[in-house]
């Protein structure tokens, strides 16, 4: 189960973690985050498949450089219209988690990326020359 949370400013994160209804969620893992880029609104409809996509980086920033330079191919080849950038507030294990409410569920999704080349010439090869791994985890909201 993934549970995203949101909050109105950073500072009300520590508030939140030591609340009683927190502590019940019972979390394995917990990384505070601020959402420092966005292309449409990923919650506007809450039906449908959602990519949480977790990204390991060696550089950071250059990885977010080369999110920035995907995205393009990701809204003219899978027809993705939204994504919310989760970057993590202090100490994490991933460089970023995109936010993602897939247009036409997962199966087309994957089938998007897959027959087509350029996702291996281009989209892989980016992620490989950044030093970039994705981990995707798929969710329908309940």
């Amino acid at each position: 189960m993934i549970v995203l949370v949101e909050t109105t400013s950073p500072e009300e994160i520590d508030e939140l973690r030591s609340s009683e209804a927190f502590e019940r969620l019972g979390a394995d893992f917990v990384m505070a985050a601020r959402n420092t880029r966005r292309i449409g609104d990923t919650e506007e409809n809450m039906l449908g498949t959602f990519l949480f996509n977790h990204f390991t980086a060696e550089d950071p920033e250059r990885a977010l450089e080369a999110w920035e330079g995907l995205t393009g191919w990701y809204i003219t080849k899978t027809g993705v219209d939204n994504s919310t950038l989760l970057q993590p507030i202090g100490e994490a294990p991933y460089a970023f988690v995109n936010y993602v409410r897939l247009p036409r569920g997962p199966v087309r999704f994957m089938l998007d990326q897959l027959i087509r080349p350029s996702f291996h010439t281009f989209v892989r090869t980016k992620l490989r020359a950044n030093g970039m791994v994705a981990l995707p985890l798929l969710c329908e909201a309940v």
